[in-house]
Formats: C-alpha cells, structure tokens, sequence
C-alpha cells in the first residue's frame, strides 16, 4: 500500500496522498477494530518508511492518514510508541517524526468531554485559523473536516441514529468555504461522507440525506457527484450498498438535467 502511493526515496519522494487514502478503505475493513492488526499497520509504516529513507514528515502523513480513516485507534498509538520495537533501530527517528500526531493525540484527550469520550479528529475554530492555506486545501484536510461535520451531526448507529440535520447544514458553510467549487475536493468531501456512514453501519437514508444536504448548500456540484458515482473507488467493496442508498438522488438529478431550459442551463432542485 505504501510502495503503491510512494515513489523516489528520501528528500526526492513524492507522496500521492489521494491514491493512499483511498486504499485505506480496503485495509479498514480487514483491519476491523482488531488492535493486534492495527498494531500490525502502524509497524508496517514504520518499516516502510525506513526503507525509504526517511521521507521528510511521510510517516507523520501516514499516521494522521490511518487514523483519520479509522485504521488505527489511540490504544494502537501510543501501544506502538511506548513499547513496540523498543531499543530497534531507527524507532526513536521515527517516534520523533511523528510527535506532532501525539501532541495532538494527547491535546485532544485533555479537551474531552465530561463523560471522557474524547471528539474523534474534531476540528476547532482555532485549528481552522492556523492552518496555512496550503494545508487548508488538501485532501487530508477535507477529509478530516467532512468527518468532524458528519460526527457532530449524528449519535448513535445503524437503524439506532439520530441525524440532527440543521446542525449539519449551519456547519456545511464553513466546509463549503474551504472546497472552494474544487472539484478535487469536492470528491474527497463525498468520498469522506461514504466512509463516515459506512463507519455508522449504513444508517437508513443518511448517506441520501448528507448528499442532498451538500448539493443544496452548494459544496459539491453534479460533475463531482457523477464522478464519486461512476469512477471514484470502483471495485471497493461497500461501494454498491452506498450508490443504492443514493439512488434517489442520482433519479433527481439525472431528471433535473432533462428538464433543463432550451440553454442547457438545469435548474436547482425544487424541494
């Protein structure tokens, strides 16, 4: 997976971010909660990385990248940190490559909730004002702030949620901010929201709902539906259920592009 999204070596590599997330979806699903294999993942990156030549903040990449995507947990983190591999080699470089993950990780868990169920990944104001414009438009980022939205949106899972939909369309606006009409990353908003329902065992409806909900408030746009609909992800397992949960949607929009006025120009969805 990673020799898959990684070529050249040391200084000279290039990372394709895009390409190793979405593989990160396969490797979730084999994964599965199990901590044993999510210790597997972590030590895997390690090896990997080394073997590269330590690729200026890859494996920090890497880290944020699995866990973000739910690969890896907090227990697996900090279970490769503190005590995996220890006196091995090239494990203090790569513990100290990827600091800033734990400063994170352990910043989160201080800022938790009363009942202490820490907000996974959830992205605040202030973190928002400090990331540079270049982190602001990246895959990672979009990812990472399409997930937060969808978890501060929903409790619960399977046919046990609940949606609450106006807190989910107020917040839309800042995610919109961010996409910037790019279809890039307009992909990774859609791609963000598959995996997050599939994380909530497919909840009835909500994945209709959540790409309603961004095509009304203008985040996405049709091209980059039809692209996560027929080329994003083919062949990844999962994917059929979320295009069925969805195809309302497509009928609308498909139906909406016929009735466009004679300049080609379709209107928007009437409620």
């Amino acid at each position: 997976m990673v020799q898959g999204a990684v070529t050249g070596k040391g200084s000279n590599a290039h990372y394709a971010e895009e390409m190793f997330h979405r593989r990160l979806v396969i490797l979730t699903k084999h994964v599965n909660s199990d901590e044993n294999l999510e210790l597997v993942v972590l030590l895997a990156l390690q090896a990997a990385v080394a073997k590269l030549d330590h690729p200026p903040k890859l494996l920090y990449q890497m880290f944020n990248a699995v866990y973000d995507c739910e690969v890896v947990g907090e227990n697996s983190c900090y279970t490769w940190r503190d005590h995996a591999q220890e006196g091995v080699e090239g494990k203090g470089t790569a513990v100290m490559s990827v600091k800033a993950f734990f400063d994170w990780l352990e910043s989160a868990e201080r800022e938790s909730d009363p009942e202490g169920t820490s907000e996974k990944r959830q992205l605040r104001p202030g973190d928002l004002e400090s990331c540079t414009p270049e982190e602001c438009r990246s895959p990672t980022f979009i990812r990472t702030l399409t997930t937060a939205t969808v978890q501060g949106a929903v409790t619960g899972k399977g046919s046990n949620f609940h949606y609450a939909e106006e807190m989910f369309h107020r917040r839309l606006v800042i995610l919109r901010k961010y996409v910037n009409s790019d279809e890039k990353l307009e992909l990774e908003v859609l791609l963000a929201l598959e995996m997050a329902v599939a994380k909530l065992d497919h909840p009835p409806k909500l994945l209709y709902q959540m790409f309603n909900a961004v095509y009304d408030c203008e985040v996405v746009g049709d091209n980059s539906c039809y692209t996560w609909r027929d080329h994003a992800q083919e062949g990844v397992e999962g994917k059929g259920t979320a295009i069925m949960s969805v195809k309302g949607f497509f009928d609308w929009l498909e139906s909406a592009e016929r009735e466009s006025d004679p300049e080609g120009t379709s209107e928007g969805r009437q409620s």
